[in-house]
């Protein structure tokens, strides 16, 4: 069975609930361009601390996800984005 076939567990399930809700509440897209499931697997792993920078950044979504989406297109992790302002950024079309 491949990555993408394994079912979430219930702790990642739990993490994209929280991040669909973010999400929807701020308007913030989720990067769907990225392996999410992975990342879900990590943070619930991680205890719901960030899986890239868990001591600077104890929760996610972290405070800095909005003004890095806003900026870059897409958050640190890369879990949160805008595919048109993430292209513009990198010069992509």
């Amino acid at each position: 069975m491949s990555e993408k076939e394994k079912p979430l567990s219930l702790g990642a399930r739990q993490v994209m609930m929280k991040w669909l809700a973010f999400s929807a509440i701020t308007g913030i897209p989720l990067a769907k361009w990225n392996p999410l499931h992975v990342r879900a697997e990590q943070l619930a792993k991680n205890g719901g601390k960030c899986p890239c920078k868990p001591k600077s950044r104890p929760v996610c979504p972290c405070r800095e996800c909005a003004d890095e989406v806003k900026r870059d297109g897409v958050c640190f992790c890369q879990v949160f984005g805008d595919l048109v302002v993430y292209k513009k950024v990198r010069g992509l079309k």
